[in-house]
């Protein structure tokens, strides 16, 4: 499973797009971009959603059971 900021890092060098264009095409700032990119900033799933759909692409979400030791 990819996170987070390996998708958004993937997806902006896929369509060869700087933060500051990518941010602008996702009504987000710079920053948040590279927050994301670095692992400093989690987004919501809306949020990682709209960035990577901004860059041409589409996510989907699997549930996945999570099984905890006891």
């Amino acid at each position: 499973m990819s996170t987070a900021a390996e998708i958004v890092a993937r997806v902006r060098r896929e369509r060869e797009l700087s933060m500051s264009v990518l941010a602008e095409l996702a009504g987000v700032s710079r920053s948040t971009v590279s927050r994301i990119e670095s692992g400093k900033f989690q987004p919501t799933f809306a949020l990682l959603q709209r960035v990577v759909e901004a860059a041409g692409f589409g996510i989907d979400a699997e549930p996945e059971e999570r099984r905890t030791c006891r």
